[in-house]
């Protein structure tokens, strides 16, 4: 693990799984700070799409697919 040549790329890995880790905890706590804030979540929720095979998910579903896609 710790071999000449693989150690950036292993500290490289490790920082990569911190980052992540911090990432979905900051979503998993994420609430609304400001009223502003609360209409855009709220607008968000309520528009929906129509999509294939019944789904229809919301703005804010996709968003937090989104965000779960991306950590």
């Amino acid at each position: 693990m710790w071999r000449p040549g693989r150690r950036m790329f292993t500290v490289a890995c490790i920082l990569i799984l911190l980052t992540a880790a911090a990432h979905t905890a900051g979503n998993l706590t994420w609430h609304t700070s400001s009223g502003a804030e609360a209409k855009v979540v709220d607008s968000m929720k309520d528009f929906h799409f129509e999509m294939a095979m019944g789904m229809s998910p919301s703005v804010y579903d996709m968003f937090r697919a989104l965000i779960f896609t991306m950590t």
